[in-house]
């Protein structure tokens, strides 16, 4: 659920940001995080954890993108390029030690109670809350607009209804295609309905010179159209990985939460300083096409040596081999 929130928030507001939101909506969209964050310690059944999971998707959807768009409107080229790998290496960060901090408090917490509540996974969410309460209070340092700031665009209500509708019924439709049901088929068909209808809207916005949420005509570059495609490439590799390879490591190998957050650092580790040497390699002229296809590779090789690890070799080789295979494909 919070996924899914994010995934369309951070479409959503990264249009809205370029219009209209000011710097004290960045500290009202952080607070939607915090609550988010707060409900979800105090859940007591899924339904409200789903609910606050998704409260903590828009939030944290809403300042990402919020973020990136600070820094395109505060720097220009070459500094641009070193604040967007400073802030690659600030997100590596949290995506390094988030695993492993989290095992950690699982394992700490994992037989504390507070009256009747079980801490254990809760207090993954109770370290946010503090963590984004001390962001809250930095916030007064961003740097605030100017009118000459603002687009003159109107915002695609529209299209955004469409494109959260036709990205929702996607997720359904793949998180339920294990068990191929009835619901299956009627996400699939919601899909394509509310596709078709966004597509034809998008067009027609474009056709009569209004900006549409989606500009389909970019895909027509096949630069842009290539370079898309390597963030599919991640999509299927990487973030799968980062999101179920914790559970896979506790289940097959048998590693507590904190043993599987330890090991999860050969795959997230290099976000720490990958952006930096990207960033470098740009600047000093190395062919984006070029750099593009050799992260590409890398990905589905790591990936596809990763599978051959788990499928063909010898158990006691396989603990290893998955770690060579995981610093490969990160």
């Amino acid at each position: 659920m919070r996924l899914i929130c994010f995934l369309q928030v951070l479409r959503l507001f990264g249009e809205q940001w370029r219009i209209d939101l000011e710097q004290k909506d960045v500290f009202w969209l952080g607070c939607v995080y915090v609550f988010g964050s707060l409900l979800s310690v105090v859940a007591r059944d899924l339904f409200i954890l789903d609910t606050a999971r998704a409260l903590a998707g828009i939030g944290g959807a809403s300042v990402f993108a919020c973020g990136a768009s600070l820094l395109v409107r505060n720097f220009e080229e070459q500094e641009r390029a070193k604040a967007f790998a400073f802030f690659g290496t600030t997100a590596g960060l949290g995506i390094t030690f988030g695993p492993t901090i989290s095992g950690l408090l699982i394992d700490a917490f994992a037989t504390t109670f507070i009256g009747d509540f079980l801490l254990s996974y809760r207090s993954i969410f109770a370290f946010h809350s503090l963590i984004l309460i001390l962001v809250l209070f930095l916030s007064p340092a961003l740097p605030k607009d100017t009118p000459n700031d603002r687009a003159k665009n109107s915002f695609d209500y529209m299209g955004a209804f469409l494109f959260v509708a036709l990205l929702f019924s996607f997720m359904v439709c793949i998180t339920s295609l294990a068990q191929f049901n009835t619901q299956t088929l009627i996400a699939l068909v919601v899909f394509l309905f509310f596709t078709g209808l966004f597509i034809w809207q998008q067009k027609s916005l474009h056709t009569k010179g209004i900006a549409p949420l989606l500009d389909l005509e970019v895909l027509k570059n096949e630069n842009f159209f290539g370079f898309t495609l390597v963030m599919v490439i991640a999509g299927f590799s990487f973030v799968v990985l980062l999101t179920y390879f914790p559970s896979f490591l506790q289940a097959v190998f048998g590693l507590s939460a904190f043993a599987s957050g330890l090991f999860m650092l050969a795959l997230t580790t290099p976000m720490l300083f990958c952006p930096f040497l990207v960033s470098k390699m740009l600047n000093s002229g190395w062919n984006t096409r070029r750099l593009a296809l050799m992260m590409s590779l890398l990905m589905s090789v790591g990936l596809i040596v990763l599978a051959g690890v788990l499928l063909f070799i010898q158990p006691q080789w396989q603990f290893i081999l998955t770690i060579f295979s995981s610093l490969l494909l990160a």
